[in-house]
């Protein structure tokens, strides 16, 4: 995932094994018991964020990535090439509302979404046959705190709806709490996989943080119910000389 600039606070790291462990999480209301993970199927198509060079927050701010049309409403041009063909998004300034909508002008959605939007794709999630739609929004306040959140809008007869819990990346002053790949799948049994590595930190009393253990991770996302869900995770330990892609802050 992309990193933020390097931000110097003291961390440490506990001492840890390096046996594997493999978390199934509890279902979530309404669903009475917890879903099986599985693989997607090899021929699958995908798409990741991560393969995309994707324009830095302060190039999008300034406007770079937009079109004029008008009344202050502009079109994003921060997409790929798969919403592209089939999709527009508009940013409404009067309303703060952003608008998806086909290339016929039908409006899919209509509504606020949480945080700037870094890039748009779209992939038929459920291979049925009905193109969804991959944000990449960015949200941060002061201090180095936000998230980076990768959210899933389903196809629903004409409709992009909001799938709840979305896949993100926590920052606490600029520190993140994991780095990796998350790919998308048009798949009916997996939505997505995440591969790479998960920091756990706790607060300092000077308003930084300290991180005291690492290992790297495999998710497994399903989506039921209108919300994303966390089918399987295994976690291996690692010490700090193993980490790959976190980035210490």
């Amino acid at each position: 995932m992309k990193n933020l600039p390097m931000i110097i606070l003291a961390f440490c790291l506990s001492a840890c094994g390096t046996e594997p462990s493999t978390y199934v999480p509890e279902a979530k209301s309404p669903v009475s018991a917890p879903q099986v993970a599985q693989e997607p199927r090899a021929e699958a198509p995908r798409f990741s964020f991560d393969e995309i060079a994707e324009p830095s927050l302060i190039e999008i701010n300034n406007g770079r990535f937009r079109k004029d049309l008008g009344d202050r409403r502009y079109a994003l041009t921060n997409v790929d090439n798969s919403f592209e063909q089939l999709f527009t998004i508009i940013f409404d300034a009067q309303r703060g509302m952003h608008i998806i909508q086909d290339k016929q002008s039908r409006v899919f959605f209509d509504g606020r979404v949480d945080g700037v939007p870094r890039y748009a794709a779209s992939l038929d999630i459920d291979a049925n046959g009905l193109p969804d739609v991959l944000l990449h929004l960015s949200a941060y306040g002061n201090h180095g705190n936000g998230r980076e959140l990768f959210e899933l809008y389903l196809n629903e007869n004409g409709r992009l709806i909001p799938q709840e819990n979305p896949v993100a990346i926590e920052f606490n002053a600029g520190q993140e709490d994991r780095a990796g790949k998350l790919t998308w799948l048009s798949d009916p049994a997996v939505t997505a996989i995440f591969d790479g590595e998960e920091a756990k930190f706790f607060e300092t009393p000077g308003g930084g943080v300290q991180v005291n253990a690492v290992a790297r991770i495999h998710e497994v996302w399903g989506h039921k119910d209108g919300a994303m869900r966390l089918l399987s995770k295994t976690s291996t330990p690692i010490q700090v000389k193993d980490v790959q892609l976190l980035t210490f802050r």
